[in-house]
């Protein structure tokens, strides 16, 4: 958190110009402020602790995103323009939304008065906005949008969407595309983000283009542009973010702009699939594997139900088991076990239910059935249209989504009506979403 302490915590952005070494070799000498280290990511930004960045602005680290997100934690950034370019470098720091700018051919010294002034100023504006508060006018807090209420706690889970990650195996992306599916078709606004870094299939699955994909959105997030652009709409309804194009990019996608992401759409839909991997796994002690699951892990992190995908055998059951661990570690989120092509045998069914129960604590435990139509559609890319399977995904979505009810006129065979009225589901009326015959 930003403080007015005399020698504030400074971190730098990596750079090549000849300021940042003046700047230490001055600060050594004279004081002035504290160094903390190099800021090499966006990710290094947020979670290291400092008071003020400084940072050039060619860097590719700072994004209009990042600023606000510093801003958040009360961090302030001054950015270093190219002094050749003066005018249109200074600039672009202005559209980043820093809180002060110096030339690249300033001094030392003259780089610490003027983070010292910008964070005298950053402490009056603090006071002035406590006092703001202390009015505690309702308009203006109704003004705030969605990403503000959270960034200071404030948000209910009536201002955002469902958050629902599916993973596991055995037909954890047929569950997500066929739930999303039947959720638009309950005229809910849904969009599906396929999040799963190590198998990403959503986009093959539907036959949809890779791109715009979650790097795509993740850069319009960043620079704080239109977010629609980054997903395609499917001819049913439902919005789609591809995957990364490459599972060999993971390191390319951070754990933070994804759970980034998931709160932007989260926002502006009322209900966000996320499709993510089974692998759960903290490897923050591997070398080279670091980091592998974190974008899983996070996404986990901000779920309101977790639909966990597996086979009806033995090992299907401890790979639920050891999923369902993972997940209850890292959130005290909603879980749902779905069972893929789940024998119709009540005994075996039995068994199975017994073997889960005992173990762990679930919301719901779903059996689905064998279906050909779930195959059929998979080869040609499309929706499962009816059958089994989508009736029961049907049933099992009115946890998430509840079929609304309306009445329906009897007819006499010669088409006349008559008063008596029964009333029915919507799942009749839904486009697409036949009943099994």
């Amino acid at each position: 958190m930003a403080t007015t302490r005399v020698e504030p915590a400074v971190c730098f952005g990596s750079s090549q110009r000849s300021w940042v070494t003046d700047l230490i070799n001055y600060v050594s000498d004279h004081g002035g402020m504290r160094v903390v280290g190099t800021v090499l990511s966006q990710d290094d930004a947020l979670e290291m602790v400092f008071d003020v960045l400084v940072i050039d602005d060619v860097s590719s680290v700072l994004s209009p995103r990042l600023v606000d997100r510093l801003h958040a934690t009360n961090r302030i950034v001054v950015g270093v323009y190219d002094a050749e370019r003066e005018e249109t470098a200074r600039e672009r720091l202005i559209q980043t939304g820093v809180d002060g700018t110096v030339s690249s051919s300033a001094s030392a010294a003259d780089i610490v008065r003027i983070v010292s002034d910008v964070l005298r100023q950053h402490s009056v504006d603090r006071q002035f906005d406590a006092l703001i508060d202390d009015v505690d006018d309702p308009e203006r807090h109704a003004a705030a949008t969605p990403a503000q209420r959270r960034v200071e706690g404030e948000e209910s889970a009536l201002d955002r969407g469902r958050v629902i990650v599916v993973l596991g195996s055995d037909g954890a992306t047929e569950v997500a595309v066929t739930l999303a599916h039947v959720l638009v078709g309950r005229e809910s606004s849904t969009v599906i983000v396929d999040m799963d870094t190590l198998e990403p299939s959503v986009a093959q699955r539907l036959a949809m283009p890779l791109t715009p994909n979650i790097f795509t959105a993740t850069e319009h997030l960043r620079l704080r542009s239109d977010i629609n652009d980054s997903f395609v709409t499917h001819p049913e309804g439902f919005a789609l973010i591809a995957g990364i194009p490459n599972p060999r990019e993971w390191e390319n996608l951070s754990e933070i702009e994804a759970a980034d992401l998931i709160a932007e759409l989260a926002s502006g839909f009322g209900n966000v699939v996320v499709s993510a991997s089974r692998h759960l796994e903290d490897l923050s002690t591997f070398g080279g594997t670091a980091g592998r699951f974190d974008v899983g892990r996070r996404i986990v992190t901000h779920a309101d139900d977790v639909i966990v995908v597996g086979s009806a055998s033995p090992l299907g059951n401890a790979r639920l088991l050891g999923i369902i661990s993972d997940v209850r570690q890292l959130s005290p989120a909603r879980i749902h076990i779905f069972v893929n092509k789940a024998p119709s045998d009540n005994y075996i069914q039995g068994e199975i239910t017994e073997e889960i129960e005992r173990t762990v604590s679930i919301s719901s435990l779903v059996f689905l059935p064998s279906d050909t139509r779930v195959q059929k559609a998979s080869w040609q890319g499309d929706l499962i249209r009816k059958g089994p399977f989508l009736k029961r995904i049907a049933a099992a979505a009115d946890v998430f989504v509840p079929r609304t009810k309306t009445r329906r006129m009897r007819t006499k065979s010669d088409g006349a009506s008559v008063g008596e009225s029964s009333t029915s589901s919507t799942e009749d009326l839904e486009p697409n979403l036949e009943e099994a015959t």
